[in-house]
């Protein structure tokens, strides 16, 4: 395995993991205004209503503020151990 392989199977993985991470906090702080006001037509709120494009447009930035980079890369590091210590055996020791 080469060194482009591994950078390429982990910038995969850290895409996956940051994909995944926006997702949740999105939904954290998405803010339904139906779901607020108890309307009683559930199925034309914008929770249920709203695709994942929709949400990042409006609330991306409040992601990026609230993501936590160290849970982030502990995250990271914990799915990539082996990986990792393939690439410190492999490509770090001279």
């Amino acid at each position: 395995m080469e060194l482009r392989d591994v950078e390429m199977v982990l910038s995969t993985y850290l895409t996956d993991l940051l994909a995944e991470n926006i997702r949740s906090q999105i939904n954290d702080v998405l803010v339904c205004n139906g779901c607020l006001e108890n309307q009683a037509k559930q199925l034309g709120l914008e929770c249920a209503t709203m695709n994942f494009e929709s949400r990042h447009s409006l609330y991306g930035d409040f992601d990026r503020l609230s993501m936590g980079i160290q849970h982030l890369v502990k995250d990271f590091i914990e799915r990539n151990v082996k990986m990792l210590n393939y690439v410190n055996e492999a490509f770090l020791i001279v």
